[in-house]
């Protein structure tokens, strides 16, 4: 919530950042809104290459989707298969894929309406270089678009707003207690109310035109200060020896500080709650081409996240929650190779953590049939919330610390492969200190050595993380 009281006195003198120059015009033009439209849809972010992208951004379908998890006290996690069959992506188990989101309607329409926009929402906008300068149209936004389909294709709308940004905004405010609160937002003396209002409650421009509602900035200024709406990475959670024409995500609809169900996730789930929707479903005439059901994705660039070249070495496998989307694809892979006799046995090992036994333990019926089948040698699970004593591993590190001496065995004396996957903040931090604590301990060596043991292990591309923020 911001605060539009004023901290400093009216005649205070505050010291603002420079106003940079405007170098952009958007005009309307009159034209047939309908035909130019629809070859604008056709168009995402101008088709502008995706950061990190191997292949183009194309739209495909969403095949099926369906629910793991949900209820009291545990992430809603959903499972969606998409099809790629007319892609001819070549993927591996390990590999990720970058999905374009849309940003939320309401929240569109929300702006369009504060920017007295809502009746030329769907006007064709031409948008050009208003001065002689070195600058240039980002390439992500088309000289020929609508005003709608910049704000929910774009732009990230829920970027934290800059001072330089707030700084322009003061320009097109005209009340002049709101123009000085604004002020105190971007002046050298404002630092800790910036910090306080802006940056700690993460504050967007929605947040600054429903509290200061006579700042009516033109688009122009939003594509200049707002940045690209980025492309989210799920890693894939399928075989391509076992699903050739499709690839599984898995994702939880996360939610940020203030509560706000993300972007991208909370999109997906629109789209696959029309799936999850019989009536949606018999309602519509070709459900195959519907386009509710459509997403843009591309393949990522490769990283080192794959099964070994060599088949036979063994692989410890660390994924709590939806970490546990890559080693999916790792399990079907070594199963069809086990079933195809291409490998002998498996000693690989995975370690698995949710908080409860029968509420969010997803695939458990796919990981106790790889148990019991041998495509795993061994199942590590733990329940941060469901244990049984305090003794009981919580996490996956107490796991990795339970199991230490034949974990390090392997990894140290069987050349074993070592992959990680999930939260980087705490999760992967915690890992790795138990590992260079574990290897320090089996081994009978510093801990400075055993760090130096595990970096030597990632440069051989045997200690590989696939982590997030």
């Amino acid at each position: 919530m911001i605060s539009k009281e004023l901290s400093f006195p009216q005649d205070k003198i505050l010291t603002l950042p420079n106003l940079t120059v405007s170098y952009i015009k958007c005009v309307f033009r009159k034209t047939d809104s309908y035909d130019c439209g629809k070859s604008i849809k056709k168009k995402l972010q101008n088709d502008a290459p995706q950061p990190l992208s191997e292949t183009p951004l194309c739209l495909t379908n969403i095949l099926s989707t369906k629910i793991l998890s949900e209820g009291k006290d545990v992430k809603t996690r959903m499972e969606i298969f998409i099809d790629i069959k007319d892609l001819e992506y070549h993927y591996l188990p390990g590999d990720t894929v970058g999905i374009l989101p849309e940003n939320s309607e309401n929240e569109v329409n929300l702006i369009l309406k504060l920017l007295g926009l809502q009746d030329k929402a769907d006007d064709i906008l031409e948008i050009s270089l208003s001065t002689a300068n070195k600058k240039k149209i980002p390439l992500y936004i088309s000289e020929i678009t609508t005003p709608r389909h910049l704000l929910k294709t774009c732009l990230d709308l829920r970027s934290i707003v800059k001072k330089g940004f707030i700084r322009a905004l003061l320009e097109f405010t005209e009340d002049t207690t709101e123009k000085r609160r604004l002020e105190e937002f971007c002046c050298r003396e404002g630092s800790s109310e910036y910090n306080k209002y802006i940056l700690e409650n993460s504050t967007c421009l929605l947040d600054i035109l429903e509290t200061f509602q006579s700042c009516k900035p033109p688009l122009s200024l939003l594509i200049e200060h707002l940045p690209r709406l980025m492309p989210r990475a799920y890693s894939i959670a399928s075989s391509p020896l076992v699903y050739p024409d499709s690839i599984r995500i898995i994702f939880t609809i996360v939610q940020d500080n203030r509560g706000r169900d993300g972007i991208c996730t909370s999109w997906l789930r629109g789209k696959a709650n029309h799936l999850l929707d019989l009536s949606e479903q018999l309602n519509e005439l070709s459900l195959t081409e519907s386009e509710f059901k459509k997403i843009p994705i591309f393949l990522r660039k490769r990283t080192k996240f794959h099964i070994p070249v060599d088949l036979n070495s063994p692989i410890i496998m660390i994924g709590p929650g939806t970490g546990l989307a890559p080693f999916i694809g790792f399990l079907e892979q070594r199963n069809n190779q086990l079933i195809n006799k291409t490998i002998s046995s498996s000693s690989d090992i995975l370690l698995f953590g949710c908080r409860y036994k029968n509420k969010d333990f997803i695939y458990k019926k796919d990981l106790e049939y790889y148990r019991d089948e041998k495509v795993l040698n061994e199942l590590f699970i733990c329940f941060s919330r469901d244990n049984e004593s305090d003794e009981d591993p919580k996490y996956v590190q107490d796991l990795f610390k339970k199991h230490k001496q034949n974990l390090v065995n392997l990894l140290i004396n069987n050349d074993a492969y070592l992959f990680i996957c999930g939260d980087a903040l705490n999760m992967a931090k915690d890992v790795q200190e138990v590992i260079v604590n574990s290897i320090s301990e089996v081994q009978g060596i510093s801990n400075e050595e055993a760090i130096n043991l595990l970096k030597d292990l990632e440069n051989q591309g045997r200690y590989v993380k696939d982590v997030w923020r």
